[in-house]
């Protein structure tokens, strides 16, 4: 596991992010009893929010140093009942001048196809500030060190 810097909002939902190379993130969630619903079995927000935290991490490590992406659609399909420790697999689909395309695969402790995403960011080009030796868009207070 990374060592990672201090994230609000990762903190709050407790994701991880497990591991990073070129247009590719692991990010794990540990479900405990906050993120679970009536059903005892995680909520799908919380599942939306896992893949589109590991969706971007994937796309951050794609772009240039500079650029800035942000969500701007995403569709997600729940395939079982999710329960436990989730990890989401992403990779970036396709990197363009103005938008970018991820997807994650969502999976229980167990290995288990839990839902399937897909999400489309704006990029803004240049438009943020370049960390010195920068080589990706990659945020190390969010996503940990780049990938070599």
């Amino acid at each position: 596991m990374l060592e990672m810097p201090r994230n609000p909002f990762r903190e709050l939902i407790g994701a991880q992010v497990l591991r990073v190379e070129r247009g590719r993130a692991v990010v794990r969630m540990p479900a405990d009893d906050r993120l679970h619903n009536s059903a005892a079995t995680v909520h799908g927000g919380a599942i939306c929010t896992l893949a589109d935290a590991a969706i971007a991490t994937a796309l951050r490590s794609a772009l240039m140093p500079g650029d800035l992406a942000s969500t701007i659609e995403m569709k997600v399909n729940f395939l079982a009942p999710a329960r436990g420790d989730l990890d989401a697999h992403a990779r970036a689909i396709h990197v363009g001048g103005a938008t970018a395309v991820g997807e994650a695969d969502v999976l229980d402790a167990e290995g288990r196809l839990v839902a399937k995403a897909i999400a489309t960011f704006h990029v803004r080009r240049g438009a943020g500030p370049v960390r010195p030796g920068a080589r990706t868009a990659m945020d190390p207070d969010v996503d940990g060190p780049e990938p070599a």
